[in-house]
């Protein structure tokens, strides 16, 4: 059996749009971050101040607009007796630079509001 296995975030896509019956849409990946600070090191002498960061929860977020994070539901998850209108966009495992524009980040302070 195998120690790690290893998906491409399109493939995670696919999966949440069949756990979740999506059939129609563009949804982009979704992470929400967490954020903590301490002070760490590896000896109580050697402690600094220092920040982490957690994936908290992964989701999908509609989007209208489609690329290599925001994927057709219709194109990769067709409905019962739909046939998919293209290749599923998981098997292309295309890649680009750009970040997605769904990522939410939810580190904030108490009271702060979020402005878009």
């Amino acid at each position: 059996m195998a120690e790690q296995i290893s998906v491409e975030l399109s493939e995670v896509i696919v999966a949440l749009m069949q756990h979740l019956g999506l059939h129609e849409g563009i949804w982009g990946l979704n992470v929400e971050f967490g954020m903590g600070v301490g002070n760490f090191g590896t000896s109580k002498e050697e402690a600094r101040p220092s920040a982490f960061v957690q994936v908290l929860k992964l989701g999908l977020a509609h989007t209208k607009i489609e690329g290599p994070l925001a994927l057709d539901a219709s194109k990769v998850n067709p409905g019962p007796g739909n046939k998919p209108s293209a290749k599923p966009a998981a098997a292309t495992r295309k890649t680009s630079a750009k970040p997605a524009a769904t990522r939410k980040r939810s580190a904030k302070p108490e009271g702060a509001k979020r402005t878009r």
